[in-house]
């Protein structure tokens, strides 16, 4: 008997910021990631998030569709996210809304392919957020992408794009600056 696809797509995102002001406290944390999984169309479950003293923040929102967690380090200006999702939830779509709200000047992205999904070259956004349960989920042969240009690790600019060959489970990463700006 074949098994039905499962899996999901997971981004490891670090973003640099110039104001640390929004990784000092966990009330920005307590809004900002749960509103950015529900813009992507996910159902949160629940959020748990946690005051370091002096500052900086650790926090996970559960969602259905599995989770995105984020730890802030103020003091260096960096936001560390965690973002899984399975079905056809588009965890780039999370990033994208932490993206906007930070302004981060240096990002890197990782993308990994979990399970029996697949990182094609380019994909566009996916509307469909079908639960990430095998038995009712369609089969996602990748994830969402910026488009863009320029190879590298690392980026000053704000869009990542996620390249992979579909044989390995890390995907590679690719970033170019904003066609805007």
């Amino acid at each position: 008997m074949s098994r039905p696809p499962a899996g999901g797509h997971h981004l490891l995102v670090d973003f640099w910021v110039d104001d640390a002001a929004p990784l000092r406290e966990v009330e920005t944390w307590e809004v900002l990631l749960p509103e950015a999984c529900r813009a992507a169309g996910a159902t949160v479950l629940g959020a748990r998030f946690h005051q370091f003293q002096p500052e900086g923040v650790t926090g996970i929102v559960l969602l259905a569709e599995s989770h995105a967690s984020v730890h802030t380090w103020p003091e260096a200006g960096l936001v560390t996210l965690d973002v899984f999702t399975c079905g056809a939830l588009d965890a780039a779509a999370i990033v994208e809304t932490v993206r906007q709200r930070l302004s981060p000047v240096r990002e890197r992205v990782t993308a990994v392919a979990r399970g029996d999904v697949v990182q094609p070259e380019t994909v566009a956004p996916r509307r469909d957020t079908s639960s990430c349960h095998p038995e009712r989920a369609e089969r996602v042969e990748g994830s969402l992408v910026r488009r863009g240009s320029q190879a590298g690790t690392e980026s000053s600019g704000r869009s990542a794009v996620l390249a992979g060959d579909p044989s390995t489970a890390l995907a590679d990463a690719r970033f170019a600056q904003d066609d805007t700006g």
